[in-house]
């Protein structure tokens, strides 16, 4: 082989089905170096790193799935009415600390032995990650949170809400006579 041939170089082009891989392993370090730098999110906290999160199980209701989502991303009604009401920020009865989603799942001493029945754990991302969604529905029923967090009193603004049951067998309790 002459060194001349060495020079003497040509492009070749890399199959789209090569390059692929290597561009979303790029795009996918960006991201994630983007989403660090919000480590203030709630939901980086229990997310830390990108992930398809777990999939709603389709044996859940649409009621169920909305509360899921709500405590995923920290906003319910009970915590963040206050909003739409413009008022100061809740405080729990009990401990007087900001009521918040993670307050109430993970940390109220007024609720501890409750929680302790239903789940053991007090980290916010285990709880939502790994804990059987039924013993959260189980935890935040016996406590009525779920009512609370489901309801959004509108009728402040002249609107009226469909009350749905969480369970579907169960029948909607209402003094509206429609």
């Amino acid at each position: 082989m002459h060194y001349s041939n060495f020079l003497h170089t040509s492009i070749i082009p890399i199959p789209p089905s090569d390059a692929l891989p290597t561009l979303r392993n790029y795009i996918h370090t960006k991201w994630q170096a983007t989403w660090g730098s919000f480590s203030n999110n709630k939901i980086y906290k229990i997310f830390p790193k990108l992930q398809h999160p777990p999939p709603l199980h389709h044996s859940y209701s649409r009621k169920e799935q909305v509360i899921l989502n709500r405590l995923l991303i920290g906003h319910t009604h009970l915590t963040h009415s206050y909003l739409l009401n413009k008022e100061q920020p809740p405080n729990c009865n009990y401990c007087k600390s900001l009521l918040t989603v993670e307050h109430i799942l993970t940390s109220c001493s007024a609720y501890r032995n409750i929680r302790e029945n239903h789940y053991s754990n007090s980290q916010l991302p285990h709880i939502l990650t790994n804990i059987s969604k039924q013993h959260i529905f189980n935890y935040l029923s016996e406590k009525n949170f779920l009512k609370q967090t489901l309801t959004f009193s509108m009728a402040r603004y002249g609107l009226s809400v469909l009350k749905v049951p969480l369970n579907p067998n169960q029948p909607t309790t209402s003094n509206d006579p429609r």
